[in-house]
């Protein structure tokens, strides 16, 4: 499986080896149980730069339809 986002600093948390650069207590707690996901599921992360992001039309007003 494979889970393409378009925001680079989750990305970068993602493939890190150690996630200890992240300040706020709760945001890296949830990094940690993201990993730990893909992980288990043997899901690769890839990103995509913002407008190349398909899944907008789905999700948000005034993105173009053109993808």
């Amino acid at each position: 499986m494979c889970a393409i986002v378009d925001k680079k600093p989750l990305y970068d948390h993602a493939k890190s080896i150690n996630g200890n650069n992240i300040k706020d207590k709760r945001h890296a707690i949830e990094m940690l149980i993201v990993k730990e996901d893909l992980r288990t599921h043997n899901i690769h992360v890839r990103r995509v730069v913002t407008f190349q992001m398909l899944g907008d039309v789905l999700t948000k007003r005034g993105v173009s339809v053109d993808l």
